[in-house]
């Protein structure tokens, strides 16, 4: 027997313990009560931490890459993240100077992994930029993943 519990509206993560009634077929009405304890979490997580750092390269040579795990715990809709946008840290639009591959996870079908690689184009000193993730690119819901990479030259 599955069972699915959805927290209430404006329940935060956390611990958790409550008790599940199961009906029986007893003739007295006796309802089963089963003790069950866990840890709400957000629907969308990131794994390690919301934050990609590229590290300290030289921009115009090397091309590093970095990624983290994405998952989304929301059953009721479809495990995939589309990408909705990649900017600099004034909003400017910076996809071209990144590429973006989500890599479904083998045997955890709800996460998926994010690899940046860094593609050229970004002006030394530095980036600091966001790259954002949808379930539905236009309507959401969002998650931000914050991007930042340190330029080096090769001496």
């Amino acid at each position: 027997l599955p069972i699915c519990f959805v927290p209430a509206t404006g329940d935060r993560p956390g611990s958790f313990q409550t008790v599940v009634s199961v009906p029986t077929n007893h003739p007295s009405g006796y309802l089963l009560r089963v003790p069950v304890v866990g840890t709400l979490v957000p629907d969308l997580v990131v794994r390690p931490m919301a934050k990609l750092s590229l590290g300290l390269f030289d921009f115009g040579s090397e091309r590093p890459e970095q990624f983290v795990l994405v998952t989304d715990h929301d059953r009721s809709r479809a495990a995939e993240f589309a990408v909705a946008r990649l900017v600099d840290s004034a909003g400017v639009d910076r996809s071209g100077w990144f590429h973006v591959e989500l890599q479904p996870q083998a045997g955890d079908e709800r996460t998926t992994r994010v690899v940046v690689r860094y593609a050229g184009g970004a002006v030394p000193p530095t980036f600091r930029g966001e790259l954002v993730l949808a379930k539905d690119p236009v309507h959401g819901p969002f998650l931000p993943i914050e991007l930042v990479a340190f330029h080096r030259k090769k001496p």
